[in-house]
């Protein structure tokens, strides 16, 4: 089943938002609202798109996949509240983790990255990564029983696909 997580997600943002806005308001939140309703709604984008892969869920929709991760967040972030209430006065705003400014642009990025995977393989992907971390060109091409310079050649290959990929989204 394929989805459209991103357009899905932009169109369950304003009831997402207004979903924890309501559960921050009940709970008597004491920091700054707005910021923790976007660290909630990020943490419930990044755990809803990493379901919305898996295959054993495809039966369920892209929007009721991200409500049940939005529920999930929302007793994660009170559970936490609850174990550093029990162990010391409670700052609230230590409990939210990532304060990323824009999930969406993280889910972009990450979708980005599915479709190199997808379409330059595992083998490729793991020579680009492994390039990227600056392994030499020689210990390259001897891994993988090949010269220095045909590695050359298929890094760079491998690097066209990916920008025409990342090209293709702009």
């Amino acid at each position: 089943m394929e989805r459209n997580f991103i357009a899905e997600f932009k169109e369950q943002t304003p009831r997402l938002m207004a979903f924890f806005s309501k559960k921050l308001k009940a709970a008597s939140y004491k920091g700054n609202r707005e910021e923790a309703v976007q660290q909630l709604l990020q943490l419930t984008s990044e755990a809803a798109y990493i379901n919305s892969l898996k295959e054993s869920l495809n039966d369920y929709s892209t929007s009721k996949l991200i409500w049940l991760k939005a529920r999930n967040v929302w007793s994660d972030f009170m559970e936490k509240i609850s174990k550093q209430a029990a162990h010391a006065h409670l700052d609230l705003d230590s409990v939210l983790l990532d304060p990323s400014p824009d999930p969406l642009q993280k889910l972009t990025i990450q979708e980005d990255i599915e479709r190199i995977k997808k379409e330059i393989g595992e083998e490729g992907w793991e020579i680009l990564t492994r390039r990227l971390e600056k392994t030499p060109y020689k210990q390259l091409a001897e891994e993988y029983q090949t010269s220095e310079g045909a590695m050359k050649v298929r890094v760079y290959r491998l690097r066209l696909v990916a920008q025409a990929i990342l090209e293709k989204r702009k």
